[in-house]
């Protein structure tokens, strides 16, 4: 058996039959494999403790900057109590611009003062299909602003800043209603 047979070989390599010498070998610490020294396995765990953070960060759940009601029946009832119309907001748990919305938009201060002149009702299409079927809700989030009898006065599927959501409310308020502080 000659030399060649018991040296061992990279399988990427051909083996050439010479063994590695000083000159022919990787200079140290510049050729180290995954798992193969320890700095590699700690940048690894780092970088997996940070995409952790990152995740748990982008899902936190902000609280909004007014109270929602989350019954639809009772948000009207509310709205005819109060001589307000509806800002009925479609979401769900899974909707990724709807948990964008609920983190960078309903917690501004600026669209709580907007929304005083509303009642903000938020329904989960999950819970409530047949209310999202009434309305025709086939896009998330989906904004609609009702009269307090339920009647569709505007329309707005997908994602708003909070400047676009202020704007589409101070746009559509109804005349009984223009008396309202307007941010």
């Amino acid at each position: 058996m000659n030399s060649a047979q018991n040296s061992p070989t990279r399988p990427d390599k051909p083996d050439t039959g010479q063994q590695a010498t000083p000159e022919t070998r990787a200079p140290a610490g510049t050729s180290c494999p995954l798992g193969g020294c320890k700095w590699s396995r700690w940048i690894l765990w780092g970088a997996i403790f940070l995409m952790v953070v990152l995740y748990l960060n982008a899902n936190r759940s902000v609280p909004a900057a007014f109270d929602w009601v989350t019954d639809f029946e009772a948000g009207l009832a509310e709205a005819q109590q109060t001589d307000q119309p509806v800002m009925a907001v479609f979401h769900a748990d899974w909707c990724g611009p709807c948990k964008q919305m609920e983190r960078n938009v309903f917690s501004s201060q600026q669209v709580g003062r907007a929304v005083e002149a509303w009642t903000p009702v938020k329904i989960d299409v999950d819970r409530q299909p047949r209310l999202a079927e009434r309305y025709e809700v086939s896009a998330l989030p989906t904004t609609l602003l009702l009269s307090a009898e339920g009647e569709v006065l505007a329309r707005r599927a997908g994602y708003m800043d909070a400047d676009e959501l202020i704007a589409f409310l101070r746009d559509h308020v109804p005349e009984q209603t223009s008396t309202a502080p307007t941010p």
